[in-house]
């Protein structure tokens, strides 16, 4: 791997600046929003596969034994795969720390907001 070095306060890579740029995401309107409630990861040597699953409760009719015995027939419940991305191993910690870093702020705001129903 090349080194980069720095000249004048400047990062420099094989003889040339480089400039930092910032990262514009951009969220086509086609873009599907989807539900998803499990969760798969699987990594092999060079990609991380992350799937991302919906379980859709199965439908049962009929009175309360007509389900119980509907339920007891059933031998599995089917996970649709809604999205599958994949991604480099090493970028996991990223994506970790990312997720926890959202999950948090949500934990805060959700306490935050209990704090505020009982001055109620």
């Amino acid at each position: 791997m090349p080194s980069s070095s720095t000249s004048a306060g400047r990062d420099v890579h094989r003889g040339v600046p480089i400039k930092q740029l910032d990262i514009k995401h951009i969220v086509p309107p086609e873009t599907k929003t989807v539900f998803a409630n499990q969760v798969v990861v699987q990594c092999d040597r060079h990609d991380a596969f992350i799937q991302f699953f919906e379980i859709r409760p199965p439908i049962l009719l009929g009175s309360e034994a007509e389900r119980v015995e509907q339920l007891g027939n059933l031998d599995a419940i089917e996970a649709t795969c809604v999205a599958r991305v994949t991604i480099a191993p090493s970028r996991l910690p990223s994506v970790i720390e990312a997720l926890t870093r959202q999950y948090e702020s949500f934990l805060s705001a959700q306490e935050v907001g209990q704090s505020d129903d009982s001055d109620r």
